[in-house]
């Protein structure tokens, strides 16, 4: 359906916001959403024998969505999309930014994420948004071209409670002193 996208974007966006709500006051501390969003042709069916049988989706899209939810953990933002879903959401569903570009471990797929943000609420929040957004974007084309010196210092100005910036920040640092081997823009993920 034509609006399926930011459906699936608002959806996600509840669940996070369910999460963190239910957990707020729990003792052992607030619980972390993990969400990753692709679009594309799936399979659905059921999978078994007449013991035993399960129903079950399956393809490269839930592939790939498992590895970007995975990637959440790493960046630590709850809901990464990928750019074919930030390329169709509406500012009404949901804003993205750019995160970073991505090789999950097993796959040779460079994948280009965004944060899934909700919607802003007034004028002055969507400026706050674009300039924070801009400023991750310059941090970020320093960073994959191996200016890490550069994009360290750029994505320093951004607050310390933007997860998305102090990961690519920390990296910077880190690759400074020492530099991957063949660098190409895309952060090498070990684990799934």
């Amino acid at each position: 359906e034509p609006d399926h996208v930011d459906r699936a974007c608002r959806a996600a966006l509840g669940m996070e916001r369910s999460i963190r709500e239910t957990t707020k006051d729990n003792p052992g501390g607030e619980w972390r959403c993990g969400i990753g969003l692709h679009t594309g042709e799936i399979v659905a069916g059921v999978m078994g024998s007449e013991q035993v049988f399960a129903y079950s989706v399956m393809g490269a899209v839930v592939n790939q969505s498992s590895r970007i939810e995975g990637i959440t953990k790493e960046v630590r933002v709850p809901i990464l999309v990928t750019e074919e879903i930030a390329r169709q959401v509406t500012e009404k569903a949901a804003l993205t930014r750019r995160v970073g570009k991505f090789r999950p471990a097993g796959m040779k797929t460079v994948l280009d994420l965004y944060e899934l943000i909700p919607p802003s609420e007034g004028a002055e929040q969507t400026a706050a948004f674009k300039a924070s957004a801009e400023r991750l974007a310059a941090g970020l084309a320093a960073f994959e071209k191996g200016e890490w010196e550069k994009a360290y210092d750029l994505l320093d100005e951004l607050p310390t409670e933007d997860r998305a910036a102090r990961y690519i920040k920390g990296l910077a640092n880190i690759y400074e002193k020492k530099a991957p081997e063949n660098w190409d823009g895309a952060i090498k993920l070990s684990e799934k």
